[in-house]
């Protein structure tokens, strides 16, 4: 008995996972990037309310509140795949922040500066660290630093370790 077979319009299972593979859809639809127009409008409803965050971490629950405000809803599930591909296209940066004793994603617009990068506080006791994005601090150092020695150089992340007061007593004792 001979193994039952597609129908000659249908391709075959390895044809579909090789045109899988290659990003292509059924043959009759031809390539296709994985970006609809949908997507393109939600990917540009998500770009401009990020900017009128002015340079602000925002939380995908943020996010959705903000559009909803502005009349452009999305489910929560698009706004995560949406952050998830524009992160991925680098059109916007993940970050993971401290939020309550636990880490956050929240999503920022990449940083127009060259020396402005991300950077935390991380503690080499307990392995809590801080955020300093938005205080200015990093940014300030590492401007005088590019000034100073390195014209035009492209930081993306800093991670200065530090010890806690909290751990710094515990040693102490």
């Amino acid at each position: 008995m001979n193994p039952p077979t597609s129908p000659s319009w249908q391709p075959d299972a390895m044809t579909r996972l090789v045109n899988r593979k290659a990003g292509l859809r059924h043959p009759a639809f031809g390539p296709h990037s994985g970006v609809t127009d949908r997507n393109q409008l939600q990917h540009e409803r998500i770009l401009a309310a990020m900017a009128e965050s002015e340079g602000g971490n925002l939380h995908p629950r943020d996010l959705h509140r903000r559009l909803t405000q502005r009349g452009t809803p999305m489910n929560m599930s698009a706004i995560y795949s949406a952050l998830k591909r524009l992160a991925a296209e680098g059109a916007i940066q993940h970050l993971l922040v401290e939020r309550n004793g636990r880490a956050v994603s929240t999503y920022s617009l990449p940083d127009s500066d060259a020396c402005d990068a991300a950077g935390r506080l991380v503690c080499t006791g307990c392995r809590r660290w801080v955020d300093l994005r938005g205080t200015g601090l990093l940014s300030r150092l590492i401007a005088d630093a590019c000034k100073a020695h390195v014209p035009a150089a492209a930081v993306e992340a800093v991670e200065v370790q530090v010890l806690c007061e909290a751990c710094r007593e515990a040693r102490d004792d």
